[in-house]
């Protein structure tokens, strides 16, 4: 590409696998086994020269524009690209499955409180704290509130706010009124 961006101050010749350069200005007839001329030994000096030699030694650092990699450098930089484009592919993929798990939760949560909302059933604070204490998930919960809505299920346990209401009742009214309030 150095060619095609830059006038450079050589020709070159390649003959049975090497590669010369030569002067424009050197009017020897290229000859492969002779002593070079001296404007072809001030090449060598060459800013631009010294830096093909200095990445031949080296290798072509990976940030150099893709128009000076070498071919070799190019297909490195395709693979270490689609390898990172696969791991963005499934982290987008993993993120993608989490959020749909998270947004079917979120939306038995919303069932449940709409249930809640929408059931008659007495003692609901008990029947939660049932399903809390047996430590079901949202499923568990809502199947219970579906039992209790039918009447299949009935929530035992009392709150102690419950029991001292019950103990208050049967102190200051008696039996009867004790069971009138339960």
């Amino acid at each position: 590409m150095f060619h095609d961006k830059f006038p450079l101050p050589w020709n070159i010749h390649i003959v049975s696998y090497e590669m010369w350069i030569q002067a424009i200005d050197c009017k020897k007839l290229p000859c492969y086994n002779q002593e070079a001329c001296r404007l072809c030994q001030d090449l060598l000096l060459n800013n631009i020269v010294e830096g093909i030699l200095q990445r031949i030694e080296t290798g072509v650092h990976a940030n150099t524009p893709l128009a000076y990699q070498p071919i070799g450098g190019l297909i490195e930089l395709v693979r270490r690209r689609n390898e990172s484009l696969e791991v963005l592919r499934l982290t987008k993929l993993t993120m993608a499955q989490k959020l749909v798990a998270r947004a079917r939760t979120l939306d038995t949560h919303k069932k449940f409180i709409m249930a809640l909302g929408d059931s008659h059933v007495n003692r609901l604070d008990a029947l939660i704290r049932v399903g809390l204490k047996g430590n079901m998930g949202i499923h568990g919960m809502i199947e219970l509130l579906d039992r209790a809505s039918k009447g299949v299920y009935k929530p035992h346990g009392y709150t102690e706010e419950e029991t001292l209401r019950g103990l208050l009742f049967l102190w200051l009214g008696g039996l009867r009124v004790a069971e009138l309030a339960h």
